[in-house]
């Protein structure tokens, strides 16, 4: 049986908007009904809306709900092929050595590190630069 902690872990959808009228930032999990957070800066939305998404897991466990899984997009196989320069491969090579995983794994971790970073940085500018517009998706969360 999963518990909470798997939940909460799981990287769901979330949307984000800035409401003029307001004067704050929402941001809410599509896939969690009813789950949404407002905050009066989009990182402090961002900060309700996971503490909220943690809560809403919570209590759908004690009441005994079903907690759907994230979504994953038909078209993504999870595989991907890239060519890198001899000289970055050996640098994988010895560095994937050193940490005693896989090229593969290493890779993987590296780029879900980066994209964790840049996702939120890079949602909140646009969304900043769009004030007062339509929403923003996006697709992975915390």
């Amino acid at each position: 049986m999963k518990d909470a902690f798997y939940y909460k872990k799981l990287n769901y959808k979330w949307i984000g908007y800035y409401d003029e009228a307001d004067k704050l930032y929402f941001v809410e999990f599509p896939e969690l009904p009813g789950c949404i957070a407002d905050g009066k800066t989009p990182s402090k939305a961002l900060q309700n809306a996971i503490s909220v998404k943690n809560d809403w897991v919570e209590t759908a466990m004690d009441a005994g709900w079903i907690i759907p899984e994230p979504g994953v997009a038909a078209d993504a196989s999870g595989r991907v092929t890239a060519r890198v320069p001899k000289t970055v491969h050996k640098k994988l090579a010895d560095r994937a050595k050193e940490e005693g995983v896989s090229i593969n794994q290493l890779i993987l971790t590296y780029l879900s590190e980066g994209l964790e970073r840049s996702s939120a940085r890079h949602y909140f500018e646009k969304l900043l630069i769009k004030k007062g517009s339509k929403s923003i998706q996006h697709a992975g969360a915390r």
